[in-house]
């Protein structure tokens, strides 16, 4: 900082100030300012010696900043004189946002949560690692965010958190104004009792809306605030805690473990689980009136069964990731599920019944070991909505519905190495109409494509690494498919030296990928010739590729 900073008595804006050493800048140049408004830091506290030195910045009378910043190095040791300093640097209590970092002192002053501050909206607590009580923030009446990170030395949070009910219009509903409340890396913290009557009758943090507890490892119990009122809820990697939020029922949770209930936008509730382990159930995860409708379920390798039939009967959307246990009930009837994503979970199911899910529109199926097929009797077939469909990775799939797959809406179909099918539904041509999008990968049992060919509509098709399908791709009859527009073939057979055959593809075609045709050394003149549409041309992984005919490669030309 500049020497002699006082003498700019008529400035107003400061941001940052930094304390010197020895003989740099003084916190005493600071009293000399009597005008700074806004926001405020003062950096490098240690320096301040002696810590009373630090009355001469006159902080109290300072009533046009709203937002003080204090910060001490991170390697400040504990120490009664830096309780002094932070006593003398106590500000006007008009001010809205302060923040306290890499405190030193074992306690805060008084004046740190004093209801006199009767304008503070926002409160930072950071690296206060000797700190081993809480000031009494709930008789802030105008707190709406308090953050606390790094207090290791707190071991209870207790009545002192809500405040002295004799003070103020606040003592009968603490923290009442609080929306944000966030406890995060305080190792030492091990309980958070219940502070006060007016707490356990719900007058206590009456109008929060997002709570957040990470990294809390020895914290066990539960929680003294009415959870299912809550927006959103983070409790992550806190393997001790107890919620209330499932009943006392995640006493043996990963170090990982993690339970968030976020609000979305529409106003509906998302739950996410994660590392949930030696649970076989969540019932009781939430109560009859949720507005729960999103849920998520990850790592949870001991997990059985979900109360699919009571409160989460109107979820809209499923997810489940490598949670293998986790059965998927074939006599409940999934009458609200609009999306369902199931990546290495539910080893049980063999057989998906599509018509237990009539709202169903997006379906993803990832390594699913024992999937077998889809099925639909052919009194729901009219019924369907679903637009997609993804398998990818379940070794024993081998079939659609049987007489094929009626799905008027389906506008993509994604199947990618499920090694044992050998057909496509059947009738595709007549069933799928809606159809815009087809992936085929890994599929190298497959020979050819259902009698009647592929969907008119198609405008995108993808095929890679199917050797036996793609020996017979004379008979795809790509060259009657007037929407498509967008062709990619890629890992196909060796041997092949010169691609695409003449009449193979549609004169409309736009956009055309080769990959990985290992053999390949020319490009057919024929083939390209009645491609006068053609403006892209993706060429990739062929090492032998010797020729291009003239007029073959449009100016977008990619290699």
């Amino acid at each position: 900082m500049p020497k002699q900073l006082g003498s700019l008595k008529c400035l107003k804006t400061l941001t940052n100030f930094v304390v010197g050493e020895g003989s740099g800048s003084s916190i005493r140049e600071l009293g000399k300012l009597k005008n700074l408004s806004g926001a405020l830091s003062i950096s490098q506290l240690q320096n301040v010696i002696p810590p009373k030195d630090a009355l001469n910045v006159g902080l109290r009378d300072k009533k046009y900043l709203d937002k003080l910043a204090l910060e001490w190095a991170a390697t400040t040791p504990r120490s009664e004189s830096e309780r002094i300093l932070l006593e003398s640097l106590r500000p006007h209590t008009s001010l809205k946002r302060l923040t306290i970092k890499s405190y030193g002192g074992g306690i805060f002053p008084n004046w740190v949560g004093h209801h006199s501050f009767s304008c503070i909206t926002s409160i930072h607590l950071d690296e206060c690692r000797n700190v081993c009580s809480l000031p009494p923030f709930g008789q802030l009446c105008s707190l709406k965010e308090l953050s606390i990170i790094g207090l290791n030395g707190v071991v209870t949070v207790g009545r002192e958190f809500c405040g002295n009910s004799s003070t103020g219009s606040s003592s009968i509903h603490p923290f009442g104004g609080l929306k944000v409340l966030r406890f995060e890396q305080m190792s030492g913290w091990k309980e958070w009792l219940s502070s006060s009557s007016a707490e356990n009758e719900g007058g206590a943090f009456l109008d929060l809306k997002e709570l957040c507890i990470r990294n809390c490892p020895k914290l066990t119990g539960g929680l003294p605030i009415h959870i299912h009122s809550l927006a959103k809820l983070l409790i992550d990697s806190c393997p001790k805690l107890v919620a209330s939020l499932l009943r006392n029922q995640l006493g043996a949770m990963s170090g990982n473990a993690r339970i968030a209930l976020v609000e979305l936008p529409s106003g509906r509730q998302k739950l996410e689980v994660r590392g949930v382990n030696e649970v076989a159930s969540l019932e009781g995860i939430m109560d009859s009136n949720s507005r729960l409708q999103e849920l998520q379920i990850n790592y949870c390798e001991s997990l059985v069964s979900l109360p699919w039939g009571g409160p989460l009967s109107a979820l809209k959307s499923v997810r489940i990731k490598w949670s293998s246990k986790l059965e998927l009930p074939i006599d409940t009837n999934y009458s609200s599920l609009e999306t369902l994503s199931l990546r290495g979970s539910c080893d049980s199911l063999r057989f998906f019944p599509l018509e237990l899910f009539p709202k169903l529109k997006d379906l993803t199926i990832v390594r699913c070991g024992n999937l077998e097929c889809l099925t639909v009797p052919e009194q729901h077939e009219r019924h369907l909505v679903i637009s997609n469909i993804q398998i990818v990775g379940c070794d024993k799939f081998v079939s659609f519905p049987k007489g094929g797959l009626c799905a008027p809406s389906l506008t993509s179909l994604e199947v990618l190495y499920c090694r044992s099918l050998t057909l496509l539904p059947d009738k595709m041509h007549l069933l799928l109409p809606s159809l815009l999008t087809l992936r085929i990968s890994g599929s190298g049992q497959m020979e050819s494509f259902p009698e009647g060919g592929l969907p008119s509509n198609l405008n995108s098709l993808r095929i890679s690494d199917g050797d036996k399908l793609f020996v017979n791709r004379i008979g795809w009859g790509l060259q009657n498919l007037s929407s498509l527009t967008t062709f990619e073939i890629s890992g196909e057979s060796e041997g092949v030296e010169s691609f695409p055959e003449a009449g193979l593809l549609h004169t409309g075609l736009i956009n055309l990928r080769i990959y990985h045709f290992r053999d390949l050394k020319s490009l057919d003149k024929n083939g390209f010739q009645h491609l006068t549409s053609l403006q892209k041309l993706d060429l990739g992984w062929c090492e032998k590729l010797e020729h291009m005919p003239e007029g073959a490669c449009p100016p977008p030309f990619h290699l």
